[in-house]
């Protein structure tokens, strides 16, 4: 069952693909109605999926999961034949498939919302852990 701070990031993230995705693509006159689409089911199944699982259970974090996402509307930008901007080398260690530097480094670069639910999830998710057995995640 998903706790009320992991549901409202989930809810967050989901909300703001789409828009997201829109700011990074808009000069390219592309229609990305249905890949947006169909990113967005898949972010609520997989940060469903994940974020229902115990915090020290979970193996991927919310933002690597949104970065994921990214993977639908780059094959609509390579099937386009779009050309790929260079990347700086960190970038492409940090996040390798990201090819048209889609993704956000951070919560806090997709919106304030997500942001501040993503805040709020860390530190429930750090109460959460307080007392289990392990690594600290603090």
């Amino acid at each position: 069952m998903i706790d009320q701070a992991s549901q409202t990031l989930a809810d967050e993230l989901v909300t703001a693909y789409a828009p997201f995705v829109a700011s990074r693509t808009e000069s390219l006159e592309l229609d990305l109605v249905e890949t947006l689409d169909a990113g967005e089911a898949w972010l609520r199944e997989e940060l469903t999926t994940e974020l229902s699982r115990p915090y020290d259970q979970q193996r991927r974090g919310p933002l690597e999961i949104f970065q994921a996402a990214m993977s639908f509307p780059t094959e609509v930008l390579l099937a386009a034949g779009v050309e790929e901007p260079r990347r700086d080398a960190m970038a492409v260690q940090a996040l390798p498939g990201d090819r048209f530097n889609l993704a956000p480094a951070s919560s806090r670069d997709i919106s304030d919302e997500v942001w501040t639910a993503h805040l709020a999830w860390g530190v429930t998710k750090a109460a959460a852990m307080k007392g289990v057995d392990g690594p600290s995640v603090i």
